[in-house]
């Protein structure tokens, strides 16, 4: 199992290592699920949708369809999860997606974000003070 590090913003520009957590490793299966009674048989296909499959299939993305997916999950309308709901299923992000500690300048504190890299964080993240691959 791949192991990630958990980080603890100590003083300004200074982290330290603080907890080990072990991450699920990328499945043969695609992490989708129903989450309600009331979801349709079959799941929908959307534009959306269609970008997520891809990403669980590591296939290449260009620098729109990056952005693109960090608005899904973290932009104005967005939950702000690596889990993207529409009409009772569930994708689940966060083992396809390399995971980012995003610390804000009004914040010191470093908050865990999911996305294909810093560029596409950056676009649709504000007051952005720093960010570092976990």
């Amino acid at each position: 199992m791949r192991k990630l590090l958990l980080y603890r913003h100590t003083e300004a520009r200074q982290i330290t290592k603080c907890t080990m957590v072990s991450r699920k490793k990328r499945g043969k299966g695609m992490n989708i699920s129903k989450f309600s009674e009331t979801a349709h048989t079959e799941k929908p296909d959307t534009e959306t949708t269609r970008l997520l499959e891809r990403v669980m299939q590591d296939d290449k993305l260009n620098r729109q369809e990056k952005n693109k997916l960090a608005d899904i999950l973290y932009g104005t309308f967005s939950p702000h999860s690596p889990v993207y709901r529409l009409h009772g299923w569930a994708w689940y992000m966060q083992s396809y997606l390399p995971r980012f500690l995003v610390s804000f300048n009004y914040g010191k504190e470093f908050n865990p974000y999911y996305a294909h890299d810093k560029t596409a964080l950056r676009k649709v993240l504000h007051s952005v003070a720093e960010i570092v691959k976990a």
